[in-house]
C-alpha cells in the first residue's frame, strides 16, 4: 500500500510546505502526497513543488478541490456557484497533472439544506449528476474519486452515504469515475465501513480511502483503530479482498499530538491490522462461513488478546 497523510496537520504547526514535505518523507520515506487545491498550491509555482516533491523523495497521488466560505451556500446547486465551482474543479485537474498525479478528489461540503423546503433534492440531483459528468469528461483519462458525507457542515448533503453516491456513478456511467471512502463519515452515515468497502470494491469504484476513526455523531478524525480497532481490522480485510492497491490517506486531525509521530503510528496500526490478518487468516474464513457470532467474539480475543484457539489449527 501507498501512505500519504493530511499536509494541513503539518501545516498548522507553523512548518512550511517544503518543511512539511520532507517531514512526510522522514517519517515515511518514498510516501505520496495529496494536495488541496487551490490552498496548498495558490502561493506557488506548480514547478517549484515538483522540485520539493522530487527533493523529498515523494511523489504527488492527486489533489483534492477545497470548496471554502465563498460556496457556503452551495457549490453544483446554487446559483453560479456551478459555473466557478467546475471551473475550480478544471483547474485542480490541469494542476494534478503538471504535479504528475493521477485523482482528483471531490467532497461537497455545502451542496444540502438544513431546513424544510429550503433545497429541492430532486431539481439537485439532476444538476450534481449533469455537473460530475461534466468534469470527470474534462478529465479525460484522471481518475474523478468523489467522497460522501451525511451531514456537517450542512444538516443534510446532496450526496449522504456509500449508496447514494454509488447509484449517482451507475446513472454517470464514466469509468474515470469513482468514490473515496472516508472511516469516520461512514460511521457518521451509520454504514458499517466494511460492507460499503464490499460495495464499491465489488462495482470496480474503489479510488481512494481516508482513514481515522471517531466516535460516530462528528467527523472526530481520531487515529485509525483507536477507538473501533475491530471495525478498522474488519474494513482492512475487505479492503485487501477487493484487491485494491491504491494510496491509503490518513485524514486525522492531531491537535496536540506531533503529525510526524502521528502519521507514523497510523502506518504502523495499518501494517500490524495487515500482519493479524494474515495470521489468521484461516480462522477468519472459518468464522465467515459459520456465521457463528462466539466463534467471533473467540475470534476477536485471539487476535487482540492472544487467547483463544491456534489461528492455524
Amino acid at each position: 500500500m501507498r501512505f500519504a497523510t493530511r499536509l494541513n496537520s503539518f501545516l498548522q504547526q507553523g512548518k512550511s510546505l517544503q518543511q512539511t514535505l520532507r517531514a512526510i518523507a522522514d517519517v515515511r520515506p518514498g510516501a505520496v502526497v495529496d494536495f488541496n487545491f487551490p490552498e496548498h498550491v495558490n502561493n506557488q509555482e506548480i514547478a517549484a513543488i515538483r522540485r520539493m516533491l522530487e527533493e523529498a523523495g515523494l511523489t504527488c497521488n492527486g489533489a483534492a478541490v477545497r470548496y471554502r466560505e465563498s460556496f457556503k451556500n452551495g457549490e453544483f446547486c446554487f446559483g453560479e456557484n456551478r459555473t466557478r465551482a467546475i471551473d475550480l474543479a478544471r483547474q485542480t485537474v490541469d494542476a494534478i497533472q503538471e504535479l504528475g498525479g493521477d485523482t482528483l478528489t471531490i467532497w461537497l461540503s455545502y451542496d444540502g439544506g438544513d431546513y424544510p423546503f429550503q433545497f429541492d433534492f430532486r431539481r439537485a440531483w439532476d444538476i450534481v449528476r449533469k455537473s460530475f459528468d461534466e468534469i470527470a469528461a474534462y478529465a479525460g483519462s484522471m481518475q474523478v474519486s468523489v467522497e460522501s458525507k451525511p451531514y456537517d457542515p450542512r444538516s443534510f448533503s446532496v450526496l449522504p452515504t456509500t449508496g447514494h453516491t454509488l447509484h449517482l456513478l451507475n446513472q454517470i456511467n464514466r469509468p474515470n469515475l469513482g468514490i473515496t471512502l472516508d472511516f469516520c463519515h461512514m460511521l457518521m452515515a451509520r454504514e458499517n465501513p466494511a460492507f460499503s468497502v464490499v460495495l464499491a470494491g465489488g462495482a470496480g469504484k474503489l479510488f481512494g480511502v481516508h482513514l481515522n476513526d471517531g466516535y460516530g455523531n462528528t467527523d472526530d478524525g481520531l487515529m485509525f483503530g483507536s477507538v473501533n480497532p475491530a471495525r478498522a481490522m474488519e474494513f482492512v480485510y475487505f479492503l485487501k479482498q477487493t484487491g485494491f492497491d491504491g494510496t491509503v490517506f490518513f485524514d486525522t486531525f492531531p491537535e496536540r499530538e506531533d503529525p510526524r509521530d502521528e502519521f507514523a503510528l497510523n502506518v504502523e496500526t495499518f501494517e500490524l491490522i495487515e500482519s493479524r490478518l494474515d495470521e489468521f487468516s484461516q480462522a477468519i474464513s472459518r468464522v465467515l462461513e459459520s456465521q457463528d457470532g462466539i466463534a467471533a467474539q473467540r475470534l476477536a480475543h485471539a487476535m487482540f488478546f492472544g487467547k483463544g484457539e491456534n489461528p492455524r489449527s
